[in-house]
């Protein structure tokens, strides 16, 4: 029976493995016929000259001049030039490469190593993502979203090591590297920086109350987010996007801009993210309530993150769809997590669970599949 039980479990290793392998090679094709279009044809070139971006120091020049007259994202524009300079084969690989740490962060962070569970995870980021295409395959879209959302996890996957299993070894040089990987998480996206500083600044006090002391990495990882987030949200560039922002809204009533902003935020709960939440609710209820488990503090900040960052977007005049990526990635760790320990609580659930994850799955690789049929012409 034992060896029945270890053949069976080796069988479901190597097909999820094989089909992790198979969801690479349609990311890489998706990716393939994506072209660089719209805002990669401008940040291809130096943003001063006008002239293809041919060097470090263009990428330099360009984000300096975008810093102070058209944003504050440097970190992730330098480096969307920096693949697009790479070049449409590198920056495919790059884009895969993004998407596969990324989904092995959301399963670190959800304290799984099942290889099915990864299957889950890449499924969640395209089957509840509003917009895929935007924020998975174009060059720009992937350069603000899914890069700096990695660069948060790494960042966060830090402080909830440290909180959830403090008796680990500590992490060679982290006093070093913690610094940079602050400024970057902080430096990422408007509504992502803030609610991750508040976030890691909740962990530093849950790990003063539990020892009466922290890390000073944890001190100077928190400072140097504070300090991206300050360069991010305070960048003279804002402003000036800001005010072209308030003249398309110039005479409108306050009450009328209030409702605008308020309907953006609603459109951002009720749209963006009503998958996303009603998944997190519905396992939340089978985890807590039916089961009688707890949620770990860590699932709790995730979504207390996700709550603040999708709340952050009240205070942007806009609230595009591929600003909700961050937030539903937060979203997933939960939810990840509540599954695995399901799957593991519940024998008789086990099957059920590999079909539902399957499924799952396949919801995630059919619209890249159906993309690609388009692309090559196959569908019309």
């Amino acid at each position: 029976m034992i060896k029945k039980i270890c053949y069976c479990r080796k069988v479901q290793r190597i097909a999820a493995v094989v089909l992790i392998i198979c969801s690479i090679l349609v990311l890489f094709a998706a990716n393939h016929y994506m072209p660089f279009k719209m805002d990669d044809e401008w940040y291809a070139t130096n943003l001063v000259t006008g002239l293809p971006v041919s060097s470090f120091s263009d990428i330099w020049e360009s984000q300096v001049w975008h810093f102070f007259h058209w944003g504050g994202r440097s970190i992730a524009h330098g480096l969307l030039q920096a693949t697009l300079w790479a070049g449409q084969g590198a920056a495919d690989w790059i884009n895969v490469g993004a998407a596969v740490l990324l989904v092995c962060l959301i399963c670190v962070l959800a304290d799984t190593k099942d290889w099915y569970h990864k299957l889950l995870a890449l499924g969640f980021l395209i089957v509840l993502n509003i917009n895929w295409s935007q924020t998975l395959l174009w060059q720009s879209g992937a350069a603000n979203y899914l890069y700096m959302t990695v660069w948060i996890l790494l960042f966060l996957f830090c402080y909830f090591r440290t909180l959830e299993w403090p008796d680990k070894k500590k992490l060679p040089g982290i006093a070093i590297w913690i610094a940079p990987l602050g400024l970057f998480a902080g430096w990422s996206n408007e509504n992502m920086g803030p609610a991750v500083l508040i976030g890691t600044s909740l962990i530093m006090l849950f790990v003063w109350k539990r020892e009466r002391r922290f890390p000073l990495w944890m001190a100077v990882g928190n400072l140097f987010c504070l300090a991206g987030c300050a360069f991010l949200i305070l960048a003279p560039g804002n402003f000036v996007r800001n005010t072209e922002a308030v003249t398309q809204t110039e005479g409108m009533g306050i009450l009328w801009r209030a409702f605008l902003r308020g309907f953006s935020v609603a459109n951002g709960l009720f749209y963006y993210l009503l998958y996303p939440m009603l998944l997190v609710v519905f396992l939340i209820f089978i985890y807590c309530v039916v089961l009688g488990k707890k949620l770990r503090r860590t699932d709790w900040l995730c979504l207390m993150m996700a709550v603040l960052s999708w709340g952050a977007m009240a205070l942007s005049p806009h609230y595009p769809d591929r600003a909700a990526f961050g937030t539903m990635v937060l979203c997933v760790i939960p939810a990840v997590h509540m599954f695995a320990r399901i799957q593991a609580e519940r024998e008789a659930f086990c099957l059920p669970a590999y079909g539902v994850v399957f499924m799952v799955w396949l919801g995630g690789m059919f619209p890249l599949c159906t993309y690609i049929c388009q692309m090559i012409g196959w569908i019309r």
